[in-house]
C-alpha cells in the first residue's frame, strides 16, 4: 500500500499540432494538491518528452503570466503577474504556460 496522497486531478495529455491546432493524446498525468504534475500512462515514444517537460516545470516555484498593463500605462506597457506554485490560480497558469512553451494541454 502506498503514502502517496491521492492525485488532486487527473489529466489526459494532449499535444496541439502548430498548422491544423488538432489534437493527439499522447500521456495520461497525475496533478498533486502541491501543483507537481507526474506522467501515469501514454504513448511510450513520448514518455521521455514528457518526463522532460513536467521535470522542468516541477522544478518552477512559480509562472510568470503576461496581463493586461495596469490603467494608465504607456501604448506599449507590458505586464507581467507570478503565480506561486500552491496558489489556486496555479493550474491556469501552468495549462496556459504548457500550451504556450510546449504546445500541450492538459484536459
Amino acid at each position: 500500500m502506498s503514502d502517496a496522497a491521492p492525485p488532486a486531478a487527473i489529466f489526459d495529455v494532449y499535444e496541439i499540432d502548430d498548422d491544423d491546432a488538432s489534437e493527439t493524446l499522447i500521456g495520461e498525468a497525475d496533478y498533486s494538491a502541491d501543483g507537481m504534475l507526474t506522467l501515469t500512462g501514454g504513448q511510450p515514444e513520448r514518455a521521455e518528452y514528457l518526463r522532460d517537460v513536467f521535470t522542468r516545470v516541477n522544478a518552477k516555484p512559480m509562472i510568470s503570466e503576461l496581463v493586461g498593463p495596469p490603467k494608465g500605462a504607456g501604448q506599449f506597457a507590458v505586464s507581467t503577474k507570478s503565480v506561486a506554485r500552491g496558489e489556486a490560480e496555479f493550474l491556469d497558469a501552468l495549462q496556459g504556460y504548457l500550451m504556450k512553451y510546449y504546445g500541450l494541454r492538459l484536459g
